[in-house]
């Protein structure tokens, strides 16, 4: 009967959280008892196993490698977030700031003063968009502009500003022809200076050719603006001022007529 008592004691024993007289009891009972004396022993050994550094390794590595793995998810994750949010931040500036948009006509019509006395008039009225593009067909100013959603609905105009350009049709005065090289007659006296400024006497003297004149300035495209007779608001992309004037005049025919020269 005392066996099985101290071998119930024996883990508080081990342990030392047993009262005084406990103790004093299986250590009594261990001194007459060969076979409870080894179940302490057995106990002490398996104890001093489970906190030896080569059962504690496994666990450890076990963790190392968990860690890693979480560690390299989380860098994953972070780096796609910061492309992703990289990505949506350029998308989001592209579309706000540089994306344009034809302007509508019941738009344009609002920023045309009244009564517009020149094709100069319409063009400067609508200078203030983002881009405002124009063509010149015949005796028709085709205008049509476009914005950004930052230009349409955040900024205020500041007033109209217009970069028009226009290329001259007229032709550039020719070159005057070079007059032909004189030889250096060899009956003439022979001239120290000559021949320390031209080389050789017998050699035709070097000849510097006339700067040609400078081409003559283009009209005034102001003046070919306020000439036209009639100007039409034209609804597309601004890439159709680039097609060929018989596309373009196609695409045109649905523009509307906003000026008309009395």
């Amino acid at each position: 009967m005392s066996c099985k008592i101290v071998r119930d004691l024996l883990p508080l024993y081990y342990d030392e959280v047993v009262s005084e007289e406990s103790r004093v009891f299986v250590e009594e009972h261990l001194e007459s008892c060969a076979e409870c004396k080894k179940i302490l022993e057995d106990l002490h050994e398996n104890t001093e196993q489970k906190n030896t550094p080569e059962t504690e390794q496994p666990m450890v590595s076990s963790f190392r490698v968990i860690k890693k793995k979480l560690h390299r998810k989380a860098v994953i994750v972070a780096a796609i977030s910061i492309i992703c949010a990289v990505a949506i931040a350029a998308a989001v500036t592209y579309v706000v700031f540089f994306y344009e948009t034809p302007v509508p006509y019941r738009v344009a019509a609002r920023d045309i003063k009244q009564p517009i006395t020149s094709a100069l008039d319409v063009f400067t009225d609508l200078g203030w968009h983002k881009t405002t593009s124009s063509r010149i067909i015949g005796d028709s100013l085709y205008v049509c502009c476009s914005d950004t959603l930052w230009s349409r609905y955040i900024v205020k105009p500041k007033g109209p500003q217009i970069y028009f350009s226009a290329v001259s049709s007229e032709p550039i005065d020719p070159i005057e022809p070079i007059d032909p090289i004189e030889p250096i007659d060899p009956a003439e006296p022979f001239d120290p200076g000559t021949s320390a400024k031209y080389g050789n006497p017998g050699l035709p003297k070097p000849f510097w050719p006339p700067e040609p004149p400078e081409p003559p300035e283009p009209p005034n495209p102001l003046i070919l603006i306020s000439g036209l007779s009639k100007v039409y608001y034209f609804e597309g992309r601004l890439s159709a001022f680039a097609l060929d004037d018989a596309v373009f005049s196609r695409i045109a025919a649905g523009s509307v007529l906003i000026w008309e020269k009395p």
